[in-house]
Order: structure tokens, then sequence, then C-alpha cells
């Protein structure tokens, strides 16, 4: 028995030697290789390592940050300046739309104050045309009776047959030319200044070409301050004033440019009619 546990514990040893061994060789065999993979790692991480930075390039970045953040810092502040612009041309535009507002609001208040003044005109106007169309018309009637009463005032100037109708016709016109005309009346006549009338009108008929309407002198008188010359005009068109043209060939005369009142009434050939020159001073 003794000896079968020596027998064992031999083998067991002479095994134990025998697999030291052998791991003692592997692991000989295997160490080459692990440190050979441990240099090629050491070179691969070496190779991709980077480069150490030279001052020159140091100074070079740092110089392109400082650019960047200058340039950072001034589109930050254009931002800054932009988004002011942007909150006063906000303020300003409600500025704009309240002054429009309330101009609108003014507006529309005058239109409604106008349309009522407009009311109230139209309402005035209508009541005063209706007291008017009620109204006896005597006062018509006292112009005209008051202008009989001058031009039957015996005096040259009042013998014209045609005129005196006409005027007749429109009182209220009609009254103050015929008062006009009796302030000369009324004074005694100045020759000089009568002479002087018909001879400017004789003058002024001889140089007429022979195509001019025809003018004949009715009637002139003068007072020192004022002369009335009553003529009549052939009517050669239906489409020519005749009368106009005449105080046109009038006004080329010095003195009688200050024509102060002038009164015509036409037929169907010729236009009559009377002009008050101012002609002393």
């Amino acid at each position: 028995m003794k000896r079968t546990w020596s027998i064992l514990l031999s083998v067991a040893i002479i095994g134990f030697i025998a697999g030291f061994l052998t791991t003692l060789a592997l692991h000989r065999q295997v160490r080459p290789t692990i440190e050979s993979n441990q240099q090629a790692l050491e070179t691969a991480i070496v190779s991709e390592s980077p480069s150490p930075v030279s001052q020159v390039e140091f100074e070079e970045v740092k110089t392109l940050l400082s650019q960047k953040e200058q340039a950072f810092a001034k589109a930050k502040e254009a931002h800054r300046i932009t988004e002011g612009h942007a909150r006063a041309l906000v303020s300003e535009m409600q500025v704009y739309r309240n002054s429009e507002s309330e101009l609108l609001q003014s507006i529309e208040q005058q239109k409604e104050a106008l349309t009522e003044k407009i009311k109230s005109l139209d309402s005035k106007i209508t009541e005063t045309v209706a007291l008017t169309a009620q109204r006896p018309k005597t006062y018509d009637y006292e112009r005209i009776n008051e202008l009989n009463a001058l031009l039957a005032y015996p005096h040259p100037l009042n013998s014209n047959s045609v005129l005196n109708p006409a005027l007749t016709e429109q009182p209220e016109i009609g009254l103050v030319l015929v008062n006009a005309r009796f302030e000369i009346m009324i004074q005694a006549e100045h020759y000089p200044h009568t002479d002087a009338i018909y001879d400017s009108l004789e003058k002024l008929v001889a140089e007429l070409p022979e195509s001019a309407p025809a003018v004949s002198i009715d009637n002139v008188f003068c007072s020192e301050v004022s002369c009335e010359l009553q003529v009549k005009v052939g009517k050669p068109s239906p489409y020519f004033d005749s009368w106009r043209w005449l105080l046109d060939q009038l006004s080329t005369q010095p003195n009688m440019v200050d024509i102060q009142h002038n009164f015509s009434t036409e037929s169907a050939q010729a236009v009559y009619g009377f002009v008050i020159l101012k002609v002393g001073s």
C-alpha cells in the first residue's frame, strides 16, 4: 500500500515538473510576439500624435481668433443698432397711425359739421325764396317809376327812343346808369371836352377800314368831369360782337380810355349804346 502511494506521488511530481517546463517553453515562445505587437502599437500611437505647434503658428491662430472676436463684436453691435432702429421705426409708425387716426377723426367731424351747416343754409335759402315769392314786387315798380322820372328830364341824352325802353327793362342796372347820366346832365356843358370827344370820334371813324362795321355818332355831352357819348354800330354778323369791338376801338383814343359805364341793346341790324367817360381831373 505504501508502495502504491509512493508511485503515485512520484508520477504526480514528474507530471508537475513536465507541465512547468512545457509552460515555460511556451512562454518564451510567445513573449517576443507580444513585445513586437507592443512596439508596433507604440509606433502607431506616436505616428498618429500631432506634431508640436510652432510659435509662429500659435501667433497666427491667436491673431485669427482675435480677428474673429472683433468681427463678432462688430456684428453684435450692428445687430444691436439694427434692433434699436427697428424699435424706433415701430414707435414712429405707431405715432403716425395715432396721428392719422386723429386726423381722420377730425376730418370726419368737420365733414359732419359742414354737412349740418349746408343743411341749415339750404333750409334758410328755401325759406328766403319762399318769402321772396310771397312778397309783392313793389320795389321794381318803384325803381321803374324813378327811372321814368329821370328819363323824363328834358335833355338831349334822354331823347334816344331805343335806349330808354331797354333801360327800363333792366330797372336795377338802368337806375344806376341813369343816375350817372343825370349827374352829367345837371351840370353845365363843358364845350372843350365835347369838341375833343367829337374830334376823336370823327378821326376814329375816318380811319376805320372799309370792312369794319359802320359807326355813327348819335349824341355827345360833356360836363367838366364826365362825358356820355351815344353811338350806333352796325351788326355785320350774328356771331360778331359789335359792341365789344367798338369799346376796343374807343380805348385806342387817349381821351376815351377811362370808361366808367357802358350799356348796349341790339336789333337785327345794329347795336345801340352809350358810354360814360371820365375826362376831368
